[in-house]
């Protein structure tokens, strides 16, 4: 799934507010898509997240976190 034009400080604010505020059933089961949302498809469980910073054309800021940690790889 990709959530667009998250607002946050940080990166690990911008996961906090997807998890927190995206409900990843209401997503799957509608009629018509959110504005701010695509490439929605079933999975069991959530493993990582990618973040990309808006204007950073070359992806030099973005990371990956592993669900369940602060950390990136």
């Amino acid at each position: 799934m990709r959530v667009l034009d998250v607002e946050a400080t940080s990166q690990e604010e911008a996961i906090k507010r997807v998890r927190d505020h995206v409900n990843l059933n209401d997503l799957m089961n509608r009629s018509h898509p959110l504005s701010n949302v695509e490439d929605v498809e079933f999975v069991d469980e959530i493993t990582g997240y990618l973040v990309d910073e808006q204007g950073d054309e070359e992806h030099e800021r973005s990371r990956f976190y592993e669900a369940g940690t602060e950390e990136d790889s």
